[in-house]
């Protein structure tokens, strides 16, 4: 049986760049959430610590997040921001 997958992903970034990211990764979430098996993709961002980032994933099914980590706009996105990444902590869950 398929489980239902949640994904809790917490970035630093770079103080300089918190915009930049930040727009770059709005492309991300239009894109994602077109997605077959997103079910939730959501980005946030830390009251107290503007540079802190976090998105709150929920996907169908571990096939569906895989699916979504080898899309060419997930790429793109992490390889035009991944220097302006100081620190990336991901947690995948599954709902039980």
């Amino acid at each position: 049986m398929n489980k239902e997958i949640r994904v809790v992903a917490k970035l630093a970034i770079q103080q300089e760049h918190i915009n930049q990211v930040i727009e770059v990764f709005k492309v991300l979430v239009n894109k994602t959430r077109k997605e077959f098996g997103c079910l939730q993709y959501d980005l946030h961002q830390e009251v107290h610590d503007p540079a802190t980032l976090i998105f709150f994933e929920k996907w169908g099914t571990m096939d569906d997040l895989n699916k979504h980590l080898k899309t060419a706009h997930f790429i793109a996105c992490f390889k035009e921001v991944g220097s302006m990444v100081e620190h990336n902590e991901t947690r995948i869950l599954e709902k039980i």
